[in-house]
């Protein structure tokens, strides 16, 4: 494909879907000018370097709206989804501004209450992400009520959009104080919000670049697991088109995946809150991550003799 057919794609989405496509290109474009500051920098904040949560962010937000972009495009009140797509990616503009604002003075953007500055700048950027579910609530709504889309991949983006929504509630979970012992609080007289981490400090060692905490429960795994329900379900429905299977087989194989993928999510965020790293297996995990396994795998079973049978029934009616 010539430069000039990729501009042309660029200006045809432009013209469709300016907030998202701005906001995708605006912070793949910090995500750039950001990275060479990751090594430059060696200021840490809650043990990893300062501008790796700008880093980590302007990819999560490029992500999510550039799926949302694509989702929006299902929607059947066109009117709804411009405003969906203007709520959005002022909202995240406001996060964005605020974290970069946040990592450039050396301190922590999310759940940090010390100063009153930085209590104010914390509650703003939770209306604005509570703005934002939402605005991504109602679209799964208008989603879900639209009869006229059918198939697996309509399945999978319904589904897509439930799960990212419960993902997103592990967010108020984390700024809501006390779930990690007795609140405390600031010397600015705010209560602390719980934070990503229970069972271990804050700051606590955890994974590289995604920094998921190795010693304590942390909410963050359920969080991001959730949210990725938008592109894992819709790009299982899209793999499963290759295979000879009827679509109504299909259609009950993503709303599987869909119930599994959702009973993931609440599982790690209970192990979150009790305290257990993600990769730690007690006997309650464990069964219950047995539980979905032999769930997804019933149904498989089911498509594939139901798919046998029919097969049988039509060389006997030839015959």
């Amino acid at each position: 494909m010539l430069p000039g057919d990729y501009m042309k794609r660029f200006s045809d989405l432009l013209r469709m879907n300016p907030p998202l496509v701005l906001t995708v290109v605006a912070n793949l474009g910090l995500f750039c000018v950001l990275l060479p500051l990751a090594f430059l920098d060696t200021r840490l904040v809650t043990g990893q370097p300062v501008w790796i949560k700008p880093l980590k962010f302007a990819i999560s937000v490029s992500l999510y709206s550039g799926t949302l972009m694509w989702l929006l495009g299902y929607v059947k009140k066109q009117v709804l989804a411009r405003r969906v797509a203007w709520i959005v990616a002022v909202t995240l503009l406001i996060e964005m501004i605020l974290i970069v604002l946040q990592a450039a003075r050396g301190v922590a953007s999310h759940f940090n209450v010390d100063a009153p500055v930085d209590g104010a700048i914390f509650s703003i950027m939770g209306l604005s992400i509570a703005i934002l579910w939402i605005a991504h609530l109602v679209t799964s709504v208008s989603l879900l009520r639209d009869r006229t889309w059918t198939g697996p991949l309509s399945s999978a983006v319904r589904g897509g959009m439930i799960v990212a929504a419960l993902g997103m509630v592990v967010a108020f979970v984390m700024t809501a104080p006390g779930f990690n012992g007795p609140v405390q609080f600031s010397p600015n007289g705010q209560p602390y919000p719980t934070g990503h981490i229970i069972g271990a400090p804050q700051d606590a060692p955890g994974l590289a670049i995604l920094g998921w905490s190795t010693t304590g429960g942390d909410l963050r795994v359920s969080h991001f697991v959730g949210l990725h329900a938008l592109q894992i379900l819709p790009l299982f429905a899209l793999l499963l088109s290759a295979f000879k299977i009827s679509a109504e087989s299909r259609i009950l194989l993503v709303r599987a995946l869909s119930v599994v993928y959702g009973a993931v999510v609440v599982i790690l965020l209970l192990q979150a809150l009790r305290g257990i790293p993600f990769f730690r297996m007690d006997s309650l995990t464990l069964g219950s991550y047995a539980a979905c396994a032999i769930f997804f795998a019933g149904v498989v079973l089911f498509v594939l003799f139901r798919g046998q049978s029919r097969g049988m029934d039509s060389k006997l009616i030839q015959e």
